[in-house]
């Protein structure tokens, strides 16, 4: 077993502890994670009479989806606009600036620049979402020193991977112990 960070899970470690985190033990065959059909069929729609099912929520959108739904988790994907409107008054050629008309004044059109964040996918719990915080990464350990906080949240490249990720994260915390035949398969 070895500790990771939470927000550095990915397929199939992060299947694995998500499926840990929820209650049952998976077993792990030729590097890929399995649960019991039964324990399956009660989190998702799946066969309750097959032995072992694969378990790969971070890539299958039929295991993954559900349990975003089922669980409850908030999503999103961070996009910046293409072009900021702003005043006339700052038209700057050398950055790109196009004059336009927009709700019936002159207007610019800049340009953005696009961060590293540009196309990540945020994951929190429902209701805890804000405008204001989305952009920002705020993981911070909540008042038993474990959980993560309420309206914190996760990030991944895939909108499963930043879900399943967050769960994890509001189950265990900021680290979890993984098998390391898991890592070294990535």
């Amino acid at each position: 077993m070895k500790t990771v960070n939470t927000c550095d899970l990915k397929y199939p470690a992060l299947d694995w502890a998500v499926a840990k985190m929820l209650g049952t033990n998976p077993v792990i065959r030729d590097g890929k994670v399995y649960v019991n059909g039964e324990w399956l069929s009660k989190v998702i729609s799946a066969d309750a009479s097959a032995e072992l099912i694969e378990f790969c929520p971070s890539i299958s959108f039929a295991q993954g989806a559900e349990m975003v739904n089922k669980i409850g988790v908030d999503v999103r994907q961070y996009k910046t606009p293409p072009h900021a409107l702003i005043d006339p008054r700052h038209y700057d050629p050398s950055k790109g600036d196009v004059l336009t008309t927009k709700y019936g004044r002159e207007m610019v059109l800049r340009p953005n620049v696009f961060g590293p964040n540009e196309g990540k996918w945020y994951a929190q719990r429902p209701g805890t979402s804000s405008n204001v915080h989305w952009t920002e990464r705020r993981m911070s350990v909540g008042y038993d020193g474990k959980k993560a906080e309420i309206g914190s949240y996760m990030t991944g490249d895939t909108l499963l991977i930043a879900a399943m990720r967050h769960i994890v994260a509001s189950l265990s915390g900021l680290q979890v112990r993984v098998p390391k035949q898991l890592l070294q398969s990535a």
